[in-house]
């Protein structure tokens, strides 16, 4: 059998990775403190200045009742983190991008039943969410990104946690592993946005910060129960001191979901935060994540069966559980330092068991991916020729390895090995961004970003097959922030974007019409600002699009999809989001009312494509709207309703067949008083029991025929939960 070069040199253990990464971190603090002197009494004593700085944080509440503070928009961005920003930090560096950014805070989300990362994320303008189910999989597109994806995994956006890696070096990101519960506060950045994270794809990146021992002490337990028998039992605990500091957090979910047949979804999460400072200048931090899920996978429906009845499953009753076991460790050191500012250096492993039992005709996917990588960041200020410099840049490379094998089925049991293959993925992504102080009030940020990437597959049997294809490609940025007023902010952005092809097997590179990479030229300008009553986010953008990547499932149900591009395309939007808190001393004294909404219009066609002219593209509807009026008592009691709308949906690249246009209303309510340590929370969705599609698998060209390419919204359905803090 013939032999092919395997990337060895990236196929570390695991223990012997962690041990060297750990090892070179004491060795740079080590040296970083002989340098700057600290080698005395309070070497290992916390900078009494940063701990109480740090614990103004940690127990200040960041409840949303509270009217917002009037902050300037423009200013330098704050060094110190330690690998871990906080809010405000967070908060300022989003005001140091010429384009669209928002944060999410987590303590706004636990004020509600929250399912899905849907729930999590609906409010950003410009990011549309498709829900398959509590456990099956959310789609996130980005202004148009990842037209291609399904549920999970989801394509076109990088995801982080910490600043390391949860997308794959293949480009795919499981959607179900993110796990809401240990987030503190997530920074969404997009499009060419996201260059400070070393991304570059045209819907930009998603951070996730999570908890420390630091930033949510003490002991915290959750439970929420609902409709379709869920349940979803969530219980963390912090602990910190001049030196350690620890956050773990355990949650479990169960649904038997709202379709027919079986539908049973459950999984285990987590996860376990160990952080160490060194000195008030050095911090290493430990993080394990470890989680199961299984699902009974519901399928698509016509639109004639979703109308008559939207709980139907089409699912074998026979057919075994999804499964996807996920281990995951990382290590991180960060430093500040005078001369070269926040330093850090990270590592990762990650493995992940699949097993995709499907019918006698498709028999049974079991995958066994793994993946490890090394990161490597720097931020600093610095003074050049006069003009004040805020540098990032950095490097990413991760590597993955696959093993995949496909068997036939008997009797609906796994039988005889079907195919086995072996695939392997290297990806280097550098970056380097620097904003410059102009003149007063105006910034000029320019910034660029390289990518390699290599894929490798080696199919074993039944015969022997090994292919290889590269990609490369850079990536300038260049922006403007001017700070128009105290309160108002206007930016401007022009960038190039790049996404490598991904490749599925040998024939998208050897065959008929093999996959090419994806280039993408975008311009922005869009406005931000706020006062205590009102804040807002404005952008309009256009991307010229060549070599979109397209994915199609043919024939429908096969679970064969085939990878293309088109020609060009064009992406042109409007994200529009705010959030106002209005005192109205309704009821009483110190009343509040907080009304928040986002609109996003997604206009997304083909460009003269030779098949589908200047059709739209599908999968995203045109117009997508949400708002929410909330009442707060000063007493901790709110309630209010909201609504969300979207336009039809388009299902195939043919435009013959759409998803109707659909709206649901829902309602919400909760109680947390004031310095107490308890919260109530209640949610009823969609009240009026409207049965809609609310996201779809993509074809080809459905000839106008209904077909089962729809995706039933969850009906009525109402949850409810207690949180105890102490």
């Amino acid at each position: 059998m013939q032999q092919t070069t395997r990337f060895i040199f990236f196929r570390y253990i695991p223990e012997k990775l962690t041990t060297l990464i750990f090892a070179i971190c004491f060795f740079l603090n080590t040296v970083h403190t002989v340098i700057a002197g600290e080698v005395n009494n309070s070497y290992f004593i916390v900078d009494p200045v940063f701990k109480v700085a740090q614990n103004d944080i940690n127990n200040s509440d960041r409840s949303s009742s509270e009217t917002l503070k009037e902050v300037s928009i423009f200013a330098p961005s704050p060094i110190l983190d330690l690998g871990a920003p906080s809010l405000e930090i967070s908060e300022q560096r989003i005001k140091n991008i010429p384009g669209g950014a928002n944060i999410i805070d987590a303590q706004q989300m636990r004020e509600s039943a929250v399912l899905q990362l849907e729930d999590a994320l609906e409010y950003i303008p410009g990011v549309y969410i498709g829900s398959k189910g509590v456990t099956e999989g959310t789609k996130i597109h980005i202004r148009g990104s990842g037209v291609r994806s399904g549920a999970s995994p989801i394509r076109g956006i990088s995801i982080f946690r910490n600043g390391i890696p949860l997308t794959r070096a293949n480009g795919a990101t499981d959607t179900q592993i993110l796990n809401f519960n240990v987030w503190d506060h997530v920074e969404v950045k997009k499009g060419a946005n996201a260059l400070s994270f070393g991304s570059s794809n045209l819907g930009g990146a998603i951070n996730i910060i999570t908890h420390t021992g630091r930033t949510s002490p003490g002991f915290n337990g959750r439970i929420t129960f609902g409709s379709f028998d869920y349940k979803n039992p969530v219980a963390s605990y912090g602990w910190a001191d001049d030196k350690w500091d620890l956050y773990s957090s355990f949650a479990y979910y169960e649904s038997q979901g709202f379709r027919q047949i079986a539908n049973t979804n459950d999984n285990i999460q987590g996860f376990f935060s160990l952080g160490y400072r060194w000195n008030s200048n050095n911090e290493t931090r430990l993080i394990v994540d470890i989680q199961d899920h299984r699902w009974e996978n519901s399928t698509t429906l016509s639109l004639a069966d979703l109308r008559a009845d939207p709980t139907k499953n089409r699912r074998s009753p026979v057919q075994q559980d999804f499964k996807i076991p996920s281990q995951r460790v990382s290590l991180r050191h960060s430093m500040n330092t005078d001369d070269w500012g926040n330093i850090s250096i990270g590592t990762f492993y990650m493995r992940n068991d699949f097993r995709f039992p499907f019918n006698n005709s498709f028999g049974v996917f079991e995958d066994l991916w793994q993946e490890a990588g090394v990161v490597i960041r720097n931020e600093r200020t610095s003074n050049w020729f006069g003009k004040d410099n805020h540098i990032e840049m950095g490097l990413n490379t991760q590597y993955m390895w696959i093993k995949d094998e496909d068997y036939n089925v008997a009797n609906n049991e796994k039988s005889t090995l079907q195919d086995r293959e072996e695939d392997d993925y290297l990806l280097l992504e550098a970056y380097f961004q620097d904003r410059i102080s102009i003149v007063k009030n105006l910034d000029l940020v320019l910034g660029v970003q390289g990518i390699y990437k290599r894929q490798e597959f080696t199919r074993t049997f039944p015969q022997y097959s090994n292919d290889m294809a590269d990609s490369a490609g850079w990536n300038p940025k260049a922006g403007l922030i001017w700070q128009a007023h105290e309160q108002v902010q206007i930016y401007g952005n022009v960038s190039r974007s790049f996404q490598a092809k991904t490749l599925n097997n040998s024939t998208d590179i050897n065959g008929g019409n093999p996959v090419k990479d994806q280039t993408a030229t975008t311009v922005e300008i869009g406005t931000r600002g706020g006062s205590s009553l009102f804040s807002w986010e404005a952008n309009i953008f256009h991307s010229w699009v060549e070599d979109e990547l397209l994915v199609v499932e043919s024939p429908p149900q096969s679970q064969t999809f085939l990878t293309g591009n088109a020609d060009d395309s064009l992406h042109t939007g409007i994200e529009f989001g705010m959030e106002s808190n209005l005192p109205m001393d309704f009821i009483n004294s110190g009343d509040n009312l907080r009304v928040r909404g986002s609109y996003t219009w997604s206009n997304f066609r083909f460009d003269d494509d030779v098949s589908f002219g200047n059709n739209t593209l599908p999968g995203i509807p045109e117009h997508v709207g949400l708002v929410e009026v909330m009442y707060q008592h000063r007493s901790g009691f709110s309630f209010g309703p909201n609504l969300e709308a979207n336009s039809p949906n388009t299902v195939d690249f043919a435009n013959t067949l759409e998803a109707p246009a659909w709206a649901v209303l829902g309602l919400r309510a909760g109680y947390k008083p004031k310095k107490s340590n308890y919260r109530l929370f209640l949610e009823a969705k969609n009240i009026t029991d409207e049965a809609y599609a609310e996201t779809l698998n993509i074809a080809n060209n459905s000839n106008g025929n209904d077909a089962n390419q729809f995706i039933p919204g969850t009906p009525f359905s109402m949850f409810g939960g207690v949180e105890y803090s102490f």
